[in-house]
């Protein structure tokens, strides 16, 4: 039988054994960094060279008919 059965568990019989939970919260930190690392740079550069937007005209007519053809 493993050694952490799960912290609300614990927690319930009287022991704040916080070691799963903590190596959770530590594993959702360590993707979001990797996450931001990665993709900052990213739409860093496609915000540059403006990519992130369609051209003004585009938004007020609707992507509906400029992109797809109406459907």
């Amino acid at each position: 039988m493993t050694e952490n059965i799960g912290w609300f568990y614990e927690w319930g019989r009287g022991s704040g054994n916080f070691t799963l939970l903590g190596i959770q919260l530590i594993a959702v930190l360590f993707i979001l960094a990797w996450v931001f690392a990665i993709m900052g740079p990213f739409f860093i550069i496609l915000n540059y060279y403006n990519w992130l937007r369609v051209d003004p005209l585009e938004e007020e007519v609707g992507l509906d008919i400029s992109r797809h053809n109406g459907s």
